[in-house]
């Protein structure tokens, strides 16, 4: 039985692409830069903006660095209203942790932007952890961040057999990989379903009730 939860947040328990959109648009404008989304992108949500501004729009480090901050100020003044649960996430929540589960959110965003947005939908009760990136960029990616949890926490290598990995890409799945703990991957985010081409179909859910079902069988 699974006790412990990370939860991805965008995509997973938050829809975030129309703040996060309006945010590089935003961030491009102030620039004098054109923003222009490639057709049928989506891979900028989820992963820490420097990545994208540089493997899809070809940033170099500089201007991905301004760019970066110019969206997370964006985000952390409005953006983050731009956005809404996914489904019935907030009483998947509720009994996930009525039943014991102890949840982690889990964001590539920094920790500021991501204690407020989970706030704002009136979430932030429900888990036991909320982290985000680190602003120095030391600690950004999926894996890094919940390393930092489990050795805060004191678990031990043990502990992972009673641990699970909720995200909607593949970099949450790879987050799973690397620390050896399972992962369930949710169909109804951002990702294409062929980023969970390994992922066995019965760990695939197709909606936060589905995602709820599946985290209690585990």
């Amino acid at each position: 039985m699974k006790e412990y939860i990370f939860f991805d947040i965008g995509g997973t328990l938050i829809k975030t692409d129309e703040g996060i959109t309006n945010a590089l648009k935003y961030a491009f404008e102030r620039q004098n830069l054109d923003f222009v989304i490639p057709p049928g992108e989506t891979s900028f949500i989820g992963p820490p903006i420097l990545d994208s501004l540089v493997d899809i729009w070809g940033m170099d480090g500089k201007t991905a660095q301004a760019m970066a901050q110019t969206y997370r100020k964006y985000l952390e003044e409005r953006g983050f209203c731009e956005s809404r649960l996914q489904g019935d996430v907030a009483s998947v929540l509720d009994c996930l942790k009525k039943t014991g589960k102890k949840m982690y959110a889990v964001s590539s965003e920094w920790q500021t932007l991501v204690e407020k947005i989970l706030e704002h939908h009136k979430i932030s009760q429900y888990f036991t952890g909320i982290y985000g990136a680190d602003p120095s960029g030391t600690c950004t990616s999926k894996e890094d961040i919940i390393s930092q949890i489990i050795m805060e926490n004191h678990f031990i290598n043990e502990d992972k057999k009673k641990m699970a990995i909720a995200g909607d890409r593949w970099r949450d799945m790879l987050a799973g990989k690397i620390l050896e703990i399972d992962f369930v991957g949710v169909s109804y985010g951002y990702a294409d379903r062929s980023e969970f081409s390994s992922v066995l179909p019965e760990r695939i859910a197709g909606s936060p009730k589905e995602l709820e079902r599946i985290l209690l069988s585990l």
